[in-house]
């Protein structure tokens, strides 16, 4: 019997994360099975995400990791380093 998992969220703890609540989100996107693959943001998806960084941490996370054998177009690839951009100051893995 599969439990049920439990992360931190954003609203638990403030930021930054540490290493461990990061590896936690990861397994978690994992675990869910549903993976972003038909599509991905636009930089004006980027725009609209980045006024609530924190709010939109585990979203932007998810788009980035669930899929990340994912094949980018240009584009797609200057959106997926907007969007890395806006979770660095959010991740310290220094803290534990």
């Amino acid at each position: 019997m599969k439990t049920e998992m439990t992360i931190p969220t954003d609203k638990d703890k403030k930021f930054p994360i540490t290493r461990k609540m990061y590896e936690e989100k990861l397994n978690y996107i994992n675990e869910i099975g549903y993976f972003c693959c038909d599509w991905y943001p636009t930089m004006k998806d980027v725009d609209e995400l980045a006024k609530d960084p924190e709010g939109n941490f585990d979203y932007i996370l998810w788009v980035l990791k669930s899929n990340p054998d994912r094949k980018l177009t240009r584009e797609q690839k200057k959106v997926e380093e907007s969007l890395k951009k806006i979770l660095r100051p959010y991740v310290n893995f220094s803290l534990t």
